[in-house]
């Protein structure tokens, strides 16, 4: 828990360099919003000062998991966790490769949401979600999507963390902003997963034609 690890590198005698902390969000209780601030100040290795933190909690709010972001954790996982998404943003999030076996689908596509902001999405994955922008993000930022295509509900919602925002050089103005996924759970994910499939296998099929 958090005061093991606290304790753990307050009190090492031979630090390791620690790529990713995740915490179950049971073992923080009544905390205050500053608790990650507190939580480095504990830690003596200077190289593990800025390592990620992820949350994982049953609790599905999104208005509770950008809350929980906004406090500086770099990502938040629905349990029962989901492996796939799990390997993939942990691995993703400590600077690893992620397995080259792992299949994702991806497909290129125009609005395929419709957003809270005017985006122009170029592609799609379970995963990370690519958009053309008039406007610049700065990553880190927490925005929120509508997502009535993966899910019956229409006031369904998704959150995404901005990875990164850079000139796009094929268009004036235009900025390329790149999206993860953040906060969702094993249903919303599989519900994606089946769109995602269809869409795919039908544009498979167009190239054959």
């Amino acid at each position: 828990d958090k005061a093991h690890v606290e304790r753990y590198w307050h009190l090492g005698q031979h630090p390791t360099i620690v790529h990713l902390v995740l915490i179950d969000r049971s073992f923080l209780g009544n905390i205050p919003s500053n608790w990650i601030e507190q939580f480095r100040a504990q830690i003596s290795f200077a190289e593990n000062k800025e390592v990620p933190v992820a949350v994982l909690g049953y609790n599905e709010n999104l208005d509770y998991i950008q809350q929980t972001l906004e406090g500086g954790v770099i990502d938040y996982f629905v349990k029962p966790i989901d492996l796939l998404l799990f390997k993939h943003n942990t691995t993703k999030i400590s600077g690893k490769i992620l397995d080259s076996s792992q299949k994702v689908y991806e497909i290129k596509t125009q609005s395929v949401i419709k957003m809270l902001r005017k985006l122009s999405v170029l592609s799609i994955s379970e995963f990370e979600l690519l958009a053309q922008t008039n406007f610049t993000f700065t990553p880190g930022e927490i925005c929120e999507f509508y997502a009535d295509q993966f899910s019956a509900d229409k006031s369904g919602r998704l959150l995404g963390r901005c990875l990164d925002c850079n000139p796009d050089n094929s268009k004036k103005g235009a900025f390329l902003s790149k999206f993860s996924l953040v906060g969702l759970s094993p249903l919303r994910l599989n519900e994606m997963r089946k769109w995602l499939r269809a869409q795919y296998i039908a544009i498979k099929a167009k190239e054959k034609e």
